[in-house]
């Protein structure tokens, strides 16, 4: 997997693990919002750049309980 899609199931994971079993869409967005600063500061610009193209990827993947390669996955290439 390129380094995009390492970073994207890597942040995923760690969405996963910090969300409460029973996930709200307020819960997940408060999140999203949150995560990079949560994150070691050398991941935060990527960070940041993977949740504002993808946030709403993200978001639906997360409410539908997807893994981290399939949350990550686009049309033209799978992690």
């Amino acid at each position: 997997p390129t380094t995009q899609c390492s970073f994207c199931i890597f942040l995923v994971k760690t969405l996963e693990d910090l969300l409460p079993k029973d996930r709200s869409e307020a819960a997940v967005i408060k999140l999203l919002e949150e995560i990079c600063h949560i994150l070691p500061s050398s991941y935060r610009a990527q960070c940041e750049a993977v949740i504002d193209k993808f946030s709403k990827s993200v978001l639906e993947a997360i409410m539908s309980y997807m893994s981290g390669p399939e949350t990550c996955a686009t049309e033209s290439k799978t992690v």
